[in-house]
């Protein structure tokens, strides 16, 4: 392996992201705000390119709860995913730093 993985607080490699806002559980608040216009058409575009690429490498579940979650336009609003995956067998979702 190239470069060892990194076991936090046991490396001297800081971890990679923003983790300031971070909660213990190393989660952290969107900032929802933050997002310009180009943020969200580089998002919709990457998920069209991408939802292009699932049939056939996703279950029928999958495939049948995407359209669900209504993500194809804009960058996610997180508690709405979470919303709606908790109504979802066995879905959960947490934000983490970019």
């Amino acid at each position: 392996m190239a470069v060892e993985p990194v076991v936090y607080g046991a490396s001297e490699r800081p971890p990679r992201g923003d983790y300031s806002r971070a909660g213990a559980d190393y989660t952290c608040p969107q900032n929802y705000a933050g997002y310009s216009q180009a943020d969200h058409e580089t998002y919709r575009r990457l998920y069209e390119r991408q939802a292009a690429l699932v049939p056939g490498r996703a279950c029928d579940e999958f495939l049948a709860a995407l359209p669900a979650l209504g993500v194809k336009e804009r960058i996610p609003r997180f508690e709405q995913i979470m919303s709606a995956c908790t109504r979802l067998p066995a879905g959960r979702s947490w934000p983490c730093p970019a």
